[in-house]
C-alpha cells in the first residue's frame, strides 16, 4: 500500500506562522486592508503594502482579486477565513478546490514542513482517495470517484476520522491511498464520503502561536510591528520608538 499525503504540501510554503491579535489599531502606514470579503490586520499583511514592518515576512499576503481572496505570499493556497480572537484561519489549495479529488492523478508532492509555532487543528477530518486499485474492490463505506478529467475508474473516497488518528480504510484492493484534510462540522448530514468535492474545496483549519502580546501593546497606546533586525514582535510607540512588549518600555530604536 503506498500513501501520499497530498494535504501536506500545502503547509510546505506555509512555513512560519507566529503571532496572533484581535486586531491593531488604524495605522496610517500599516492600515487595515481589505481582499475579497476578508479583513487583513496584524499579523497578516499585503505585500502591496511594501512595509516589511507590518508583519512577520511568512505573513505576507498576495490579492487576488479574481479569485477573489488572498493568497499566502506567492503559493497557491487561499484564505478562505480568519479567525484573529482564536489565532486560526482556514485555508485551501486553490488547485486541489479547483479538482477536487481528481487532482490525486497529479501526483503532488508529499513534501511538508510544519514549525514549532503552527499546527493542524485536530478538528480536522481525514478524507482518503483511494487510487490506481488493482482489484477494483471498493472497501466498505467508500464512494466512487467521478466526473474526472482524467481516468477515474478504480478510484474511490473514504471519510476517516479525526486528524491525526490514523483510522485508514481497508484496502483489499491494493489501492493507493491519498489523504486530503477537510474541516470538520457540527452537521453529520453533511460529513460523508459523498460529499468530497465540497468537503475538499471547503479546506481545513490551521492554528498558530502568538509571539509577543499585540493586545497588551495596542492597550498601552501602541501598535503592532515586526522588527526585522531581530525577526520579533515589536511595539510602535507614539514617540517613534519600537519597544519589545508595551509602550512605556526601554525604546529599541528611535
Amino acid at each position: 500500500m503506498h500513501t501520499k499525503l497530498l494535504l501536506l504540501p500545502i503547509l510546505a510554503s506555509l512555513q512560519l506562522l507566529p503571532g496572533a491579535a484581535n486586531g491593531a489599531t488604524v495605522d496610517p502606514s500599516c492600515p487595515p486592508a481589505t481582499c475579497g470579503n476578508l479583513t487583513i490586520t496584524y499579523p497578516f499583511w499585503l505585500g502591496s503594502q511594501d512595509q516589511s514592518s507590518c508583519g512577520p515576512p511568512s505573513f505576507r499576503l498576495t490579492c487576488n482579486d479574481r479569485a477573489s481572496g488572498p493568497f499566502l505570499r506567492n503559493s497557491y493556497i487561499k484564505v478562505l477565513g480568519f479567525d484573529y480572537g482564536r489565532r486560526s484561519l482556514v485555508a485551501v489549495h486553490a488547485l486541489l478546490a479547483a479538482d477536487a479529488a481528481c487532482t490525486v492523478m497529479f501526483n503532488v508532492s508529499s513534501a511538508f514542513a510544519i514549525t514549532d509555532r503552527f499546527s493542524i487543528s485536530q478538528s480536522n477530518r481525514e478524507l482518503y482517495v483511494l487510487s490506481r486499485c488493482r482489484e477494483r474492490l471498493p472497501p466498505p463505506d467508500a464512494v466512487p470517484v467521478t466526473n474526472c478529467r482524467a481516468n477515474s475508474s478504480g478510484m474511490y473516497a473514504y471519510l476517516g476520522g479525526s486528524y491525526g488518528t490514523g483510522q485508514t480504510p481497508v484496502n483489499n484492493g491494493g489501492c493507493e491511498l491519498s489523504v486530503f484534510l477537510v474541516l470538520g462540522s457540527s452537521n453529520d448530514a453533511d460529513m460523508t464520503a459523498a460529499n468530497y468535492r465540497q468537503l475538499i474545496a471547503g479546506g481545513f483549519l490551521l492554528e498558530w502561536e502568538p509571539v509577543g502580546d499585540c493586545n497588551a501593546c495596542t492597550a498601552s497606546g501602541g501598535r503592532c510591528r515586526y522588527d526585522a533586525s531581530t525577526s520579533a514582535f515589536a511595539c510602535l510607540c507614539a514617540d517613534g520608538g519600537m519597544r519589545p512588549s508595551i509602550c512605556g518600555e526601554l525604546s529599541m530604536q528611535k
